[in-house]
């Protein structure tokens, strides 16, 4: 089911808008999923009242192929709190290929939406940390025009919105603005209102994902979320020994997420998690989300909605049962 714009659903949407921190929603009206929108540095609906994104990741490696792709996970998530599920999907395997693929995602947001579930959908590349310095003119072209095809197939929906690019590696600063230009124009040339995910981009040092291409070569494009990443993936990470909020906010100040709220962009954290090993990461998960709220980011989406892969599941099991840190999860997504 694909909202088409100012139509009305019989879904109450009362998952679609955040209880959480000390935001008011307290006049939020009941129509279900309404198109979202960049509203200076926040999102919002078509009301013009705040939407604070919160949710998980499910990659396609487990959607896919699996079994897994099904109503009860929806409603799964669902009922932990979310009301954002980002799903990746890859161009080259499934998306221009396979029909049944494309068909597997029309019905994962068609389950989403009866869940008061928005969906994004985020293209990842042969996995994160792609190399893009090696492609052509030729291949930037096709992934375009995967865009355009994706694009074409939701134009009008108001239940999606799209993450061009996944951790994206290997590009200069000018590149990549114009790049993400390009792309935005192509599929706004379609669908002109689609809200678009910007990814921060790989130090020119691997320092972790930034936002200072948006400091010298600005995207100069509206209703674009932007989208940065924090992980603990061992022992030796930074954060084992720097998790507080203070911490955490001079963390966020040398990634330029300050700089970007500061100077009038919308920011959203699409994927953060740490590896269940690390003894202090349950500390550090609550300790970022509450940053995140506290401080007027657009909200999170946890990585990933998985029983047992790169030890980041925050599932037990495939009933909705969490993990130790889908537990920590959950707990601030139903606040």
């Amino acid at each position: 089911m694909l909202l088409l714009p100012n139509s009305v659903s019989s879904l109450e949407s009362t998952n679609a808008i955040s209880t959480f921190g000390t935001i008011d929603y307290s006049n939020i009206p009941k129509e279900g999923l309404s198109r979202l929108q960049v509203s200076g540095t926040q999102v919002v609906n078509e009301y013009g009242q705040r939407v604070y994104l919160k949710g998980v990741n499910f990659p396609h490696i487990f959607w896919w192929g699996k079994g897994r792709a099904t109503s009860a996970q929806a409603q799964y998530m669902s009922e932990w709190g979310s009301n954002i599920c980002q799903i990746t999907f890859n161009r080259y395997g499934e998306w221009l290929t396979n029909s049944d693929y494309r068909a597997t995602i029309d019905d994962i947001i068609e389950w989403n939406t009866q869940n008061k579930i928005y969906t994004c959908l985020l293209n990842v590349e042969n996995g994160a940390y792609y190399d893009w310095s090696s492609l052509s003119d030729a291949d930037w072209d096709d992934w375009r025009d995967t865009w355009v095809n994706v694009a074409t197939r939701y134009a009008g929906s108001t239940n999606v919105f799209y993450n061009l690019m996944d951790e994206p590696t290997g590009l200069t600063h000018q590149k990549y603005r114009n790049e993400m230009r390009d792309t935005i124009d192509a599929i706004r040339a379609i669908d002109p209102n689609m809200m678009i995910v910007v990814n921060a981009l790989w130090g020119a040092s691997d320092s972790w994902l930034e936002f200072s291409f948006e400091t010298d070569y600005p995207l100069e494009r509206s209703n674009i979320l932007y989208d940065g990443h924090s992980f603990i993936i061992d022992g030796s990470s930074w954060w084992v020994t720097n998790h507080s909020k203070a911490n955490i906010r001079d963390w966020l100040v040398s990634r330029e997420w300050k700089w970007m709220k500061d100077n009038g962009r919308a920011v959203w954290c699409g994927s953060f998690g740490y590896v269940n090993t690390v003894g202090i990461g349950p500390t550090w998960s609550a300790n970022w989300m509450e940053v995140i709220n506290e401080d007027g980011y657009n909200g999170f989406a946890a990585w990933s909605w998985n029983t047992a892969w790169d030890d980041f599941e925050i599932l037990q099991d495939w009933k909705g049962n969490p993990s130790v840190s889908g537990s920590i999860l959950q707990e601030y997504l139903t606040s």
